[in-house]
């Protein structure tokens, strides 16, 4: 939810604006079962009081009216539970950073903020490549010294609704100092109060769902999103290893960052088969437009769940074919190996004309050479005959036999591809993939045996099956 202004008998309104409501996560459900989508796990964020832009600290617990409110919610967690688990709802709630505040919502700013070095309360920052420095959200960070007293307020609040699942996203990212002169916190003292807060929910609740997922959550979550699944890709990077895919998989289900905010899909699907992940959308159902209006949220103006439905059909298809029989599996190895560049008709083509050109020119080049040799020896020939005819002795200069290199064909175009985009995996019940990054058709030589992989493609392969 969205707060937009609207002209109301004349006079600027702000009003509560959904951008998906609990019967909007329904209804997208059903339609995702209908491409026999089934397991599905929501997110909902900016659903509790304040919205997605001025969401209150969970010492309170009530969702938005315009929603569907608290018994729109209930609802929806009993819909999901007759699903037998396919459809898990994850509410989302912020204990690291505040947004915004209301009298009685027992958040005290002047005991619960963080504090900085010189002794003012600091909000959270990320980095801007346009302002080439860190540029401040909009919400002030929590002291995790808050954390208990938070939570005891949180868990009572929930007790009104059915236990379920709970995303709580900054817990699994977020890990700051407090130089609050009452209580100073080192970032090894965050660690434990947000380990011990971590604790109690996985206690209270089924599943937990964190975002980034630094390792002192791994033990008590089930669900990490926007998970790294690609390295930097800077110049001097040599290559890009799924290091927490290989250690996370067949243990915590993970996610990369959006998959439909991403620049190129196909490159992004290999990198979720790579990683053993999940896709991951971010999606509402109306109201898309009003999103322009605010600078914070407009990169999710194109989200809306009907633009995107065929297009996450047809990935989570393919996905799905890949990963479906390896959720429990481990990945053993993964190595970068080298395959050679199929050419394509007009690739021939080229290369056809390409060795006709360099050949002519070879030809035409011996043909010169030849012809300096004969007149060389024609001259000697001559200056022989003339020394004979006067009587003078003629030692003629000594001439080699004529020889000319054999013609090599200088390809211009590669065709042995040993730069690290070409991937070799196995998991622990023997399934293997290769993935071919390349924008073109390789072929991999694996254990003798030859593979050919499309652009941007991969293939699987099954262990061969021996008979007793």
């Amino acid at each position: 939810m969205i707060e937009v202004q609207e002209m109301i008998m004349t006079v600027p309104t702000w009003v509560d604006t959904p951008l998906s409501t609990f019967n909007d996560v329904k209804k997208m459900y059903e339609l995702f079962g209908e491409a026999e989508i089934n397991n599905i796990k929501v997110k909902l964020t900016g659903f509790t009081e304040g919205g997605w832009m001025y969401t209150l600290a969970p010492t309170t617990v009530k969702f938005e009216k315009v929603l569907g409110g608290n018994d729109g919610y209930n609802d929806l967690v009993e819909y999901a539970e007759k699903t037998n688990g396919l459809l898990e709802v994850f509410p989302d709630f912020d204990f690291a950073n505040v947004n915004s505040s209301k009298f009685f919502d027992k958040y005290s700013h002047t005991n619960d903020s963080l504090k900085t070095v010189d002794d003012r309360y600091t909000g959270k920052r990320t980095y801007s490549s346009v302002y080439q420095s860190f540029q401040y959200v909009g919400s002030t960070c929590v002291s995790p010294g808050a954390y208990n007293k938070m939570y005891d307020y949180f868990s009572k609040a929930m007790s009104k609704f059915s236990k379920g699942n709970v995303s709580v996203s900054t817990l699994g990212s977020d890990l700051s100092t407090d130089f609050n002169e009452d209580n100073p916190l080192n970032r090894e003292d965050s660690k434990d109060y947000t380990t011990e807060l971590l604790s109690k929910i996985d206690g209270a609740f089924n599943s937990v769902m964190v975002s980034q997922g630094n390792s002192y959550t791994w033990k008590y979550v089930d669900h990490i999103l926007n998970v790294e699944l690609d390295g930097s890709n800077y110049i001097r990077t040599s290559a890009s290893v799924p290091f927490l895919g290989i250690v996370l998989h067949g243990y915590i289900n993970i996610a990369g960052t959006p998959t439909n905010m991403q620049g190129d899909i196909n490159y992004e699907i290999l990198k979720i088969i790579e990683n053993g992940a999940s896709p991951f959308y971010i999606l509402l159902t109306k109201n898309s437009a009003e999103l322009k209006e605010y600078s914070s949220y407009s990169d999710y103006y194109s989200v809306d769940f009907k633009n995107w439905y065929a297009d996450i059909v047809k990935t989570y298809d393919i996905v799905n074919g890949a990963l479906h029989d390896l959720q429990t599996e481990t990945i053993v190895s993964h190595d970068f190996v080298t395959g050679t560049r199929v050419l394509e008709e007009n690739e021939i083509k080229f290369q056809e004309a390409e060795y006709d050109r360099q050949y002519s020119e070879y030809c035409a080049k011996r043909e010169e050479a030849l012809s300096v040799y004969l007149k060389q020896l024609a001259f000697a020939e001559s200056k022989r005959l003339e020394a004979e005819a006067a009587g003078i002795e003629y030692t003629a200069e000594e001439i080699a036999p004529f020889a000319y290199e054999e013609f090599v064909y200088n390809n211009p175009m590669d065709l042995v591809i040993d730069d690290t985009t070409i991937v070799y995996m196995t998991y622990s019940n023997g399934v293997s993939f290769i993935l071919n990054y390349n924008a073109f058709d390789v072929t991999v030589d694996i254990d003798g045996v030859t593979y050919e992989i499309g652009a941007f493609s991969f293939g699987k392969y099954y262990p061969a099956t021996i008979a007793d």
